[in-house]
């Protein structure tokens, strides 16, 4: 792995992350893989998964005129979008921090109660279980390398911002509701199908509004730029 950016989601597991650089990223369409190395010392290492998509903040921005006047009840938007930055921006999808132990052995025998998860990942497991507060390296470079091969394919995406996918079940999501609206829209789907997706949602509140704005934003993403 040399320099910032990885090129394949096997390169995540070729070398040990205490000899990755401090930030590197990978890139898959529009969306980008980011993980970051916090503090870290002979017993942990504090490391941050973020997952970013231009083409979310886009989706956010031209359809951001349905939230604006009020006409439609939608859910909220977290996510700050400032319209002079279109071109460039990019929307945090989903975020979270783990604590990595170099040495999980040693970090269960420090009898304070930590618990370290070495196993490799398997795909849609949960990646650090409740009574987990460690995980072993390699658990995390297979979780990435899952999660790498997941970004680059429309379908597996969607499903992992679902409820209980690789994404929505291990980091926090800023806008399920509109991450799936925004994806399956992707695919390809037709509103009645985007709409399908939301299945595991409770959108029992704001169905009528969302039905709307993917009608609106399946005939904006038509449009040429």
């Amino acid at each position: 792995m040399s320099g910032k950016c990885i090129t394949a989601p096997h390169d995540f597991v070729e070398r040990g992350i205490r000899d990755w650089p401090r930030d590197i990223s990978f890139e898959c369409d529009d969306l980008v893989l980011s993980v970051g190395k916090g503090y870290g010392d002979k017993t942990r290492q504090d490391i941050q998964i973020t997952v970013q998509s231009a083409g979310f903040f886009r989706f956010l921005s031209d359809n951001q005129s349905d939230w604006i006047s009020g006409e439609l009840t939608l859910p909220k938007i977290h996510t700050r979008v400032r319209p002079e930055k279109k071109k460039s921006a990019k929307a945090e999808l989903a975020v979270a921090t783990f604590l990595m132990s170099p040495d999980p052995e040693a970090t269960e025998r420090q009898g304070d109660g930590a618990s370290c998860l070495s196993a490799p990942y398997q795909f849609s497991e949960k990646l650090r279980p409740i009574e987990i507060s460690h995980l072993g390296e390699q658990r995390l470079q297979t979780y990435l390398q899952t999660l790498a091969e997941t970004i680059c394919d429309p379908e597996l995406t969607l499903s992992a911002f679902k409820p209980g996918g690789v994404v929505a079940a291990n980091l926090v999501v800023w806008e399920p509701i509109l991450s799936v609206i925004y994806f399956a829209l992707k695919t390809g789907r037709q509103p009645g199908a985007v709409l399908e997706c939301l299945s595991d949602f409770n959108v029992s509140d704001t169905r009528e509004g969302l039905s709307v704005l993917v009608e609106r934003a399946h005939a904006r993403m038509s449009l040429p730029r």
